[in-house]
This record gives C-alpha cells, structure tokens and sequence, in this order.
C-alpha cells in the first residue's frame, strides 16, 4: 500500500476529499472508469492558473485547490478551481488516493512541471490531468486523454524528461530500508 497516504499537501484523508472521491466513483466497478471519472472532474471544473504562474503564487495543496471556486471564467456556472500542474497533480492524487488508489506525485525541474503515476493492475501507469486541461482553457466540457492512463511513464513521445517522484508530497521525506520504518510495505 505505497503511496496511498494522506500528507499535508496531498489531504486524502480530510472528509471533503473522501465524500468527493466517494461521490465521484460511486457505482462505477472498473478501475480505469474510476480514474476516468477522477481525471474529467478536475479537468471539467479547473481553469489553468495563470496568475499563480505570473504573480502571486496560490497554494496548490489539494484541499486548497478543491475547496475554493472562483467566478472569473463565467462558462463555469459553478465557479471553477484554479490550479497550475502542482495543484492539478496534487488534487488527483489526493481524490484517487481517497478512492483507494497509489499514487505518486512526480515533478520535472528540467520541465518545472508535475503529474502522477498511479499502480494500475500490477503497473505503474502514467496520468498528467493539467496536459489534460489544455490552456488556452477549451472551457468546462473540453477534455483530452493524450497523457491519460498511459502504460510510459515518460508520457507521448518521451514529453515528460527529467523527472523524479517528490517524497516531500508522502510521509516521509526519503525512502528508507523496511527495518527503519514504523509503516509497513514502504514508503508513503
């Protein structure tokens, strides 16, 4: 059960991501159904955030990403989250974590980029939701799926270089031997 823990970035385990995550795979059996259905919620309700890219930074934590609805884009009738590829990764993992999936956050310095590899029937499996979410914004039903679920984790044509995944986004900063840890079957 790797990486399937709560954090303080990734809050899987705060009751707004829980019934979210409850709520959105709710009736659906099939695992890459339930990523699916994950994936086109954050994509369908997110707008990339370009001032936090230009100006001042907002906090890209999941519970801040999925908690604040903004009024900017009026295609939304909703409001509508605003994230950069941090926030974007950090609310899947931490919505597909709540739904009983592992999944690592990985960042890119080359790239100054994130997205997430999940372990999907015995395989690490590829899932960039902000290259899903292409900017300029298409608006609320634009979805893409060219970097969704994808069995190289490099991405379509080795796009995704450079890249490691951040233990800081787990519950320990590092990885360490088995005897050395207080939880069980790595780390988190």
């Amino acid at each position: 059960m790797r990486y399937i823990y709560p954090s303080y970035i990734i809050q899987s385990d705060n009751p707004m991501i829980t019934d979210l995550a409850s709520e959105l795979t709710l009736g659906i059996t099939n695992t890459t159904e339930k990523l699916r259905a994950i994936h086109d919620y954050i994509i369908k309700n997110s707008v990339y955030d370009m001032d936090s890219v230009n100006y001042v930074r907002k906090k890209q934590d999941a519970l801040s990403v999925l908690s604040t609805r903004y009024d900017v884009d009026t295609r939304y009738t909703n409001g509508h989250f605003y994230a950069v590829c941090e926030g974007y990764a950090n609310a899947f993992a931490a919505l597909a974590r709540a739904a009983g999936f592992e999944v690592k956050y990985i960042v890119s310095e080359s790239m100054n980029h994130a997205w997430n590899h999940v372990y999907v029937s015995s395989a690490w499996r590829f899932f960039d939701v902000t290259w899903g979410d292409p900017v300029p914004d298409q608006g609320p039903n634009y979805t893409r799926y060219d970097y969704f679920n994808l069995s190289n984790l490099n991405g379509v044509n080795n796009s995704h270089t450079g890249w490691e995944t951040d233990f800081g986004r787990s519950l320990i900063s590092e990885p360490k031997a088995p005897w050395q840890r207080d939880v069980p079957q790595g780390w988190y």
